[in-house]
């Protein structure tokens, strides 16, 4: 008899532990495990911080950006995966990312780019105008003097920093060309006057450029860096009409817009 009651005493007192210890275990949201009212592992419920989500505005759980990366939300945009996404304002570029660049949008020094040729080739893939007319000195209007030589000008796209420099080099009177060689515009001083076929490329993207002057007599065209031989045998810049897109040999002062490649 007295060994029952012994007996029964013993397991009295160890289910009164074990369920004592069911009763006083402890929840806690860094235990690494999923219980009491956890929605997740340590997350959410009435006593935890809400769960990683990846649309809440954070950056948390496993993600590597904000809402974005990690096994669980979708890739991070970056600038060179070929989509338009996160803050940028065109594929790959914009936002975060390098200024996007194309023609009639603003180009590295402010002016308003008119031409792209689709790469980068020989350090540029861009040309871009000045946002107004070539003044120094309060002059707006600008002579040309002639020349014994062509001074190897080109005609073509992407010639008119050369050209700029050797018109430059060739006479020792100040002239719009060596003026334009030494302009700092913006933090550049790598503009230069246009080849015949960069003025005609400005007159083609005219809409985008702004306050060229519409063409007529004096101080209304604009010179090129392109000489061409007039009758004397002499060689002399040819000016361009931006309303018309026509090259004429002129003698009256006329305008220069300033170009630079980037």
């Amino acid at each position: 008899m007295k060994n029952k009651i012994k007996l029964l005493g013993i397991m009295f007192i160890a289910l009164f532990f074990f369920s004592c210890g069911d009763d006083d275990q402890v929840i806690s949201c860094t235990d690494g495990i999923l219980n009491g009212s956890e929605m997740g592992i340590d997350c959410g419920g009435t006593d935890c911080s809400p769960c990683a989500t990846c649309f809440d505005g954070l950056l948390n759980g496993s993600e590597t950006g904000v809402d974005c990366g990690g096994p669980d939300c979708n890739d991070c945009p970056t600038c060179d995966d070929g989509e338009m996404n996160g803050s940028e304002t065109g594929i790959d570029c914009g936002g975060d990312c390098s200024p996007c660049y194309g023609v009639g949008l603003p180009g590295e020094a402010g002016g308003i780019i008119f031409y792209d040729k689709g790469a980068v080739t020989d350090g540029w893939q861009y040309l871009e105008a000045a946002e107004s007319d070539f003044v120094t000195n309060g002059n707006l209007c600008w002579g040309s003097i002639q020349y014994m030589t062509n001074l190897e000008t080109d005609n073509n796209i992407g010639t008119g920093l050369e050209n700029t420099t050797s018109l430059a080099e060739a006479s020792s009177q100040e002239t719009m060309y060596s003026l334009a060689a030494s302009h700092i515009e913006n933090g550049k001083f790598d503009w230069f006057v246009p080849s015949s076929d960069e003025l005609t490329l400005i007159y083609e993207n005219k809409d985008f450029l702004p306050n060229l002057s519409n063409g007529g007599s004096e101080c209304t065209l604009y010179w090129s860096s392109t000489l061409e031989q007039i009758s004397n045998g002499n060689w002399l810049a040819k000016c361009m009409d931006t309303s018309t897109g026509e090259f004429f040999f002129t003698n009256p002062n006329q305008r220069v817009r300033l170009v630079r490649r980037f």
